[in-house]
C-alpha cells in the first residue's frame, strides 16, 4: 500500500472548512437574535437615569384634558425601518422615546424608493390611518427617502425627488396630517484620510430641504405647519465627532463588509435620541467642548407642543450632543 502524504492535510483543510462554516453559521444565528424588539427595549432601558429635567411646560406630569396625545407615522426606506423587521433605521428606538398616551407605527420599508413609495399601498394605508387619527389628535407624518433614490438606475432624478417629497408633504396636510420632511441619515462613511466623513448625501438633502420650503411658501395663515428636521446636518456632525473607529460601531453586521448605512440597536438608540432631540428644537450643530448645553427641551423651542410627549434623556441627549461616542 503506497502512503499518500497529502491525506492528513486534506483532512485537517476539510476540518477546517466546517469549522469556519459552523463559526459563521453561529454569527449569523447569534446577530438574528439579538436584532430584535427585546433586545432593543433591554438597550434602550440600560442608559443610566439622570437628573430631572424639564418635561412639560409646567413641570407637570399631568396633561390637561385639552391636550390629546399626538400620533406619529414614519414613512420611509429601511434607515426609518425597526432592526425587528431586518431593516437598520432610528424608527424603532424613536417610536420608544413616546411618553404620556402618545402612539406611533413605523411604515419604513427595506429599498423603497420615494416615488415607489408615494401612492403604494403601503402610503394609502398611512394616509387612511391620518384621516382616522387626525379627527381627535395632531398626527404627525415623518418623510424620510434618498438612500435608494441616489442609484443610478433608480430613475428618479434630484428634480423628481424634490417633486414628489413636496407632494407626500402636500397629500399629508390635505389629510389633516403635519407632514416632517427628515433629511437623510448620513452614512458612516469617510474619505481616503480616514478621519474627514464623506457628505454623499448632500443633493437629497438640499432637495429635502427645498421640497420643504416649496411646501412652506404656499402655506396660508392659520394651516397646519409643514415641518424639517435636519437630521443629515446633525448625523454629520456627529459622525465626524466620534471618528471612523466609534461610528463603526453603530453599523449593522454584514458578514463580508461594513455596512456604513444601516443601525445596529446600539445605533438605533442613538440615532433615534438625535431625531428626537431635533424634533424638540435642538439646533443640529454640536456644542463646543467645556460648554454647558443651552437647549432643553420645552423651553421656548419650536416643537409644536411634543415636548410634553417625547420623554428626555439628559444624559444620552449630553453626549451627542458633546460629540461623545456612545
Amino acid at each position: 500500500m503506497l502512503f499518500n502524504a497529502t491525506q492528513p492535510a486534506r483532512s485537517r483543510m476539510r476540518y477546517f472548512i466546517f469549522a469556519a462554516v459552523g463559526v459563521m453559521g453561529i454569527l449569523v444565528l447569534w446577530t438574528v437574535h439579538i436584532s430584535d424588539g427585546k433586545q432593543l427595549t433591554k438597550t434602550v432601558a440600560a442608559w443610566p437615569a439622570a437628573a430631572a429635567s424639564h418635561f412639560s411646560a409646567d413641570d407637570d406630569d399631568t396633561i390637561p384634558e385639552s391636550e390629546n396625545p399626538p400620533h406619529f407615522i414614519l414613512v420611509g426606506d429601511s434607515t426609518t425601518r425597526g432592526q425587528s423587521e431586518e431593516g437598520g433605521g432610528w424608527g424603532n428606538a424613536f417610536l420608544w422615546q413616546l411618553a404620556r398616551g402618545a402612539t406611533g407605527v413605523n411604515h419604513g420599508y427595506n429599498g423603497a424608493l420615494s416615488t415607489g413609495y408615494f401612492g403604494s399601498p403601503a402610503w394609502e394605508n398611512a394616509m387612511i390611518e391620518v384621516r382616522q387619527a387626525a379627527v381627535f389628535r395632531t398626527v404627525y407624518v415623518t418623510i424620510q427617502f434618498g438612500h435608494n433614490d441616489q442609484a443610478p438606475n433608480s430613475n428618479v432624478t434630484l428634480d423628481l425627488y424634490q417633486q414628489t417629497l413636496a407632494s407626500m408633504a402636500r397629500v399629508v396636510l390635505a389629510n389633516g396630517g403635519v407632514p416632517i420632511l427628515v433629511t437623510p441619515l448620513a452614512r458612516r462613511d469617510f474619505n481616503a484620510d480616514g478621519v474627514t466623513v464623506t457628505d454623499n448625501l448632500k443633493d437629497q438633502r438640499e432637495r429635502t430641504i427645498m421640497a420643504y420650503r416649496d411646501v412652506l411658501v404656499e402655506q396660508q395663515p392659520g394651516d397646519k405647519p409643514v415641518r424639517l428636521v435636519h437630521l443629515n446636518e446633525a448625523s454629520l456632525a456627529y459622525i465626524g465627532a466620534i471618528g471612523k473607529a466609534a461610528a463603526y460601531r453603530y453599523n449593522k453586521y454584514h458578514p463580508l463588509m461594513p455596512d456604513t448605512t444601516h443601525l445596529n440597536e446600539l445605533g438605533a438608540v442613538v440615532f433615534g435620541r438625535i431625531v428626537a432631540d431635533l424634533m424638540l428644537g435642538h439646533p443640529p450643530t454640536l456644542v463646543p467642548s467645556g460648554q454647558k448645553d443651552p437647549w432643553a427641551p420645552g423651553k421656548g423651542n419650536d416643537d409644536d407642543g411634543m415636548s410634553g410627549f417625547l420623554a428626555p434623556d439628559p444624559h444620552l441627549s449630553g453626549l451627542i450632543w458633546h460629540g461623545d461616542a456612545i
